[in-house]
């Protein structure tokens, strides 16, 4: 503790300063370390998809997908992770998200949210590893078709809606609390 006088409104005043400015200096110093270490984890980019930046004539697009037939039944497939890196949607919802890729081969590793029945063993969830060759230019959408206690996914060109990868399969498994439902 400190003091120091000054004159305000032409009277003498004592001023208490409860904190020094080397504990000034020490706070500044946590408070920047602890920013730091917080935001460090938002740029944390190594496993993360990056969209290419080539020319827009050799980039193509990949959207999610959904279909709401009611409350309680509505599916939709969303994209986990593009040649190993996974995608982030941030702030954005998973619903119709579109994603720039690079042309020629593309792994995704895609994930269906679905609930079919009101009060029922659901929300599920199920995985499966897609591969397809994306064209310049061309859009795709994620899709599939829930089957019992399996979904199958595959990849159409938005424009033909033509198959552009084969089926591919995952299994049901019961999605855990954090239940996303589409609007």
């Amino acid at each position: 503790m400190s003091t120091y006088r000054s004159i305000i409104c032409g009277k003498p005043v004592t001023h208490i300063v409860l904190v020094r400015t080397s504990e000034w200096r020490s706070i500044v110093r946590i408070m920047i370390v602890v920013v730091t270490l917080l935001l460090s984890g938002c740029a944390t980019t190594q496993n993360s998809y990056v969209p290419p930046s080539k020319d827009k004539d050799e980039v193509a697009t990949i959207t999610s997908s959904w279909v709401r037939n009611g409350l309680s039944d509505w599916e939709g497939y969303n994209i986990e992770t593009i040649d190993g890196k996974y995608v982030s949607y941030g702030l954005m919802d998973k619903d119709w998200v579109t994603f720039n890729i690079g042309s020629g081969k593309r792994k995704l590793i895609v994930y269906s949210e679905y609930n079919k029945t009101f009060g029922g063993s659901c929300p599920c969830e199920a995985y499966a590893e897609l591969s397809f060759t994306a064209e310049p230019r061309n859009n795709y959408m994620v899709t599939g078709e829930v089957n019992g206690l399996s979904v199958d996914f595959w990849i159409i060109d938005k424009e033909t809606n033509e198959k552009v990868s084969e089926k591919s399969s995952g299994d049901k498994r019961r999605q855990p609390q954090g239940v996303y439902i589409p609007m």
